[in-house]
């Protein structure tokens, strides 16, 4: 008996069963909804991995049409990857959406694990792939815009993931703060490493670096962080904000990495009256005095006729 093995297909024939088969199609996903829409292109040559659960790993590539096959499989457990070009991405996964023209693969771990039976013919095992857009936003805000020398402001500072590319090894935030403000301390509510990753901030001369070491997925903040500092010298100040991407990521958006918030510092401010009388320190100190002066009075008087009588 002949056995051929078709591209795609397993070198282990079991007689005793109907083979299987897994497939599905990969397509241009424009509007990156992760939904196959009638308009949208197939992706071809795409290469995508069937791995058993023997270790196992059969290779090929999409068709003309974006569709793929791994034919003749026993009966089994398999993992799928989709392996994307350099300048594409993988679509948002819209698992359970129910229309059969899903994209099933996740951003980071590109891969779904598929059970076969003996006989079965899988056909929706789809993937969207979309053109890389790496883009990262920063936002910088205070409560204190208007304050006074000696005033604490601080700065609350976050970084978006507003591009459809994860951004797996890590994010840098510089803050910038001009020399009339003293930095203090650089602080986080972000319970590390519980939230998938870790700040990590440096202060040299007048500029905070906040590293954060997590993945960021699509449409993701960082945890926020503050830079808490102190008004030093009066004056108008403008602290910025720039953002980048670790590990050698290129951004395709560049016009808004950075951002500012400006304060207004006067000098610190002169002892008003006091609550509900109206009276100012300086009147209060000259009615002491007076006060003072009255009683040392009396008691003079007194003395004086208590020594007369005498």
């Amino acid at each position: 008996l002949d056995v051929t093995v078709p591209t795609g297909g397993l070198d282990d024939v079991n007689f005793g069963e109907d083979p299987a088969s897994i497939g599905g199609s990969v397509w241009q996903d424009l509007n990156g909804d992760g939904l196959l829409q009638p308009d949208e292109p197939s992706a071809v040559d795409v290469v995508l991995n069937l791995a058993t659960f023997e270790g196992e790993v059969v290779s090929l590539t999409t068709d003309a049409a974006g569709a793929y096959r791994f034919t003749d499989l026993p009966a089994g457990d398999y993992t799928i990857e989709l392996l994307t070009p350099d300048t594409m991405v993988l679509t948002s996964p819209t698992v359970g959406a129910g229309s059969g023209d899903d994209s099933l693969f996740p951003y980071i771990a590109k891969t779904v694990p598929v059970t076969v039976a003996a006989g079965e013919d899988i056909d929706d095992i789809n993937g969207g792939i979309v053109v890389k857009d790496l883009d990262l936003t920063v936002d910088i805000s205070t409560d204190s815009t208007t304050v006074a020398k000696g005033d604490e402001v601080s700065y609350k500072v976050v970084g978006t993931n507003s591009g459809n590319a994860p951004v797996e090894d890590g994010i840098k935030i510089a803050v910038v703060v001009p020399s009339g403000l003293t930095i203090g301390s650089v602080t986080s509510d972000h319970d590390c490493p519980r939230d998938g990753g870790c700040w990590t901030f440096t202060v040299v001369g007048q500029t905070v670096t906040a590293t954060w070491d997590g993945l960021v997925l699509p449409g993701e903040k960082t945890p926020l962080f503050f830079v808490n500092t102190t008004v030093a010298i009066a004056g108008d100040y403008t602290v910025e904000a720039s953002i980048a991407a670790i590990g050698g990521a290129v951004e395709t958006t560049y016009g808004n990495n950075t951002s500012d918030v400006a304060i207004k510092a006067g000098e610190a401010s002169a002892p008003g009256p006091l609550a509900f009388t109206g009276a100012s320190t300086g009147g209060l100190a000259s009615a002491a005095l007076a006060l003072i002066v009255v009683g040392f009075s009396v008691l003079f008087v007194a003395r004086r006729r208590e020594d007369e009588v005498g």
